[in-house]
């Protein structure tokens, strides 16, 4: 909130008069405090668009892996990864799944402390392991 000093003015004291004349001039900026949560209509509209856009994202599962992933692709009701994996394993004696129950890799259900949280808070709280790969020339 602004706050404008208050002068006191005495009767033959003219700068006195002056500033408080300059004062009144002053146009106030806004009526209401600023704050640090305060976000214009635009803003508004804008974050109102992102969230619908976060809500509107569609995850395929994989049944084997109980992973959701954004923009996988099912083949045969599989991802990517699992159907690659299936041939291989032909070749290998039909060993189970990698990342399934079968091979008890499977990570089960998810906390009921985690459920709610939206995509970019769980991209925050993702280890995520960066490995870069530098040329030298």
């Amino acid at each position: 909130m602004q706050i404008r000093p208050v002068i006191e003015p005495s009767e033959n004291d003219e700068q006195s008069h002056q500033e408080i004349q300059r004062n009144n001039e002053t146009p106030s900026i806004q009526s209401t405090p600023l704050s640090s949560n305060t976000i214009s209509e635009e803003e508004r509209s804008m974050l109102k668009k992102f969230w619908k856009k976060m809500d509107s994202i569609q995850y395929n599962l994989c049944p084997i892996y109980n992973e959701r992933i954004l923009s996988m692709t099912l083949f045969n009701g599989k991802c990517q990864r699992c159907f690659k994996e299936k041939f291989s394993r032909e070749k290998e004696n039909l060993l189970p799944e990698k990342f399934s129950a079968e091979n008890n890799m499977d990570l089960g259900e998810v906390p009921e402390e985690l459920k709610g949280l939206s995509e970019i808070k769980k991209m925050l709280i993702a280890q995520i392991f960066t490995v870069i790969t530098v040329y030298r020339l």
